[in-house]
Parts: C-alpha cells; structure tokens; sequence
C-alpha cells in the first residue's frame, strides 16, 4: 500500500461535519508530517510550511481551499487516535528509507540510514531519516 493509500484511510475517523469541511483531513495530516520532518514544533510552525511549500504539496494534495489554519490543523491532530498517528509515522518513515515514492521526496533533501548493530531477534534495527529543506540555503546563499 501506497503511503499516500494509507493516509486516505485516515478520511472515514473524520468527525467534523460534512457540510463544513474546507480542508480533507489526510491532506492535513499529510502536510504535518512533511512540516516535522522539516523541524516544525507546533501548529504555526506547519501551518507557515505549508504557505511556504504550497506549490510542491499541491504535486501531491489537491488543496482545493488552500492552505489549512494552525487553527484547523490542531483540531484535526485532537480527533485522531495517538497510536493510528504513531502507526503511520512508522509507515511513513519505513516508506521514506526505502526509496519508495519518490515524488514525496522531491519536496525536500530525505535520506535513510539503518543502523548497524542494534539489531536482535526481537527488535528491528533502528532508522534514521534526515530531511533539509533546500530554501534555506538557497537564502542563506543570497545573504
């Protein structure tokens, strides 16, 4: 399953009411992820990524009403479940460090590594992923 298939799924635990959505919650909690990737800390944080990148998400979210609100990507965080989100990440990270989907890589600089010598019978070996963001060299360069 495609990572963007497995965020769709996230859609039927939507409690807003139909008439009122503007924004499609797995696009919300899409572009989170790419914000904490990107060192984002809070709401504010993700929703000024995301003005900031809206050309390259739209390559992969419609965004019809544009950009969500740290408003309204805050309360989409407080209706889901902890562990769907943690499962995700997970799905997420493991998608990233396999060189699946490489349109979600062109947004940013990602690379995965997998450490060596932690691994056992009963744990799986840890993975690391980096992400840089390119737009801060690029204005730091024209300092």
């Amino acid at each position: 399953m495609s990572l963007l298939e497995h965020l769709k799924i996230i859609d039927q635990a939507d409690l807003r009411q139909k008439g009122k959505i503007q924004h499609i919650l797995h696009e919300i909690i899409g572009i989170a992820f790419f914000a904490i990737l990107a060192n984002a800390q809070d709401f504010e944080d993700i929703e000024n990524f995301a003005e900031h990148h809206q050309q390259q998400l739209k390559t992969i979210f419609t965004l019809k009403h544009g950009v969500p609100s740290h408003d309204t990507i805050r309360r989409a965080f407080i209706m889901l479940d902890p562990s769907y989100l943690q499962k995700f990440q997970h799905h997420f990270n493991k998608l990233l460090n396999n060189n699946e989907n490489e349109k979600l890589r062109k947004i940013f600089a990602i690379d995965g590594k997998t450490q060596k010598g932690n691994q056992s019978k009963t744990h799986k070996p840890n993975h690391i992923v980096s992400v840089v963001d390119d737009t801060v060299f690029a204005y730091h360069k024209n300092l």
